[in-house]
């Protein structure tokens, strides 16, 4: 039963016309179906031309003859899911009988189980469908978030090493150094521009979804050693001397890029 367009399809059927019925939909106004699908009460006739509600237009469509007629309703927490109908009895008397009433009643009850289930099965996969995809919209939601706080510390990162390089090389090229030093600026240019391009693979990496700490031991010494060293041109040109008392000779395991 289709209830939102008010109609009957066929999902099975059997006997020499049954291919040519499942691709027919029905009223539920009209037939006798539509009689039992609407008021949920079964119907057996000997012969359906003498029921008020038959409707010949299925017999003129198939070539078919209806006789002998008995459906009954398939129900579930009363809700009519289906009618389950048989036609033209075969062999004696030729009509349904109580007993016949009984057998189709039992079927009936086991059909409306298999078919609520199948519906509350179906009814599950598309709440999982919706939740999966809500799910969905909620990590892309968090990931864009994350990339745009990846991307501001990014930027961060980035103007550290942009910096000193440019400071070098300005002091370089406008300073009068000894070979030496410029040897010292020089190295330390390379090591800055090798840290932005391991920083632009991390991006890469994270728009991937690889995130990996590259941990190894690490002289923390040497850390704050680098850094006071990157710092020194900039406190030079202020004056200020930077004294270091470094106490720490054990390595620990650090990620130098970070």
């Amino acid at each position: 039963a289709d209830s939102e367009r008010n109609e009957l399809y066929f999902r099975a059927a059997t006997g020499e016309k049954g291919e040519q019925v499942k691709a027919v939909r029905l009223s539920m106004d009209h037939g006798i179906l539509g009689h039992v699908a609407q008021t949920g009460r079964s119907v057996n006739v000997k012969d359906a031309r003498e029921h008020p509600r038959f409707d010949p237009s299925m017999d003129k469509r198939t070539g078919f003859t209806t006789k002998a007629v008995l459906a009954m309703p398939i129900a579930r927490k009363g809700r009519t899911l289906a009618v389950l109908e048989v036609m033209n009895k075969i062999g004696e008397p030729g009509w349904f009988t109580k007993e016949d009433e009984a057998l189709l009643s039992v079927v009936g009850t086991q059909a409306g189980i298999a078919i609520d289930n199948a519906q509350l099965y179906e009814d599950l996969a598309h709440k999982h469908r919706e939740l999966r995809e809500a799910q969905e919209k909620l990590v892309q939601s968090e990931r864009l978030g994350a990339v745009g706080r990846f991307a501001s510390a990014i930027v961060h990162d980035l103007k550290g090493p942009m910096s000193s390089v440019r400071l070098f090389c300005e002091m370089i090229s406008h300073h009068a150094m000894s070979p030496d030093e410029i040897e010292r600026l020089s190295r330390t240019v390379i090591g800055e521009v090798d840290r932005l391009t391991r920083m632009t693979q991390e991006i890469l990496e994270f728009a991937r979804g690889e995130m990996t700490l590259r941990t190894a031991p690490v002289p923390l010494d040497g850390v704050v050693a680098s850094v006071a060293e990157l710092l020194k041109p900039e406190l030079d040109a202020l004056k200020i001397a930077l004294r270091l008392e470094l106490a720490c000779p054990e390595p620990i395991p650090l990620d130098e890029d970070r």
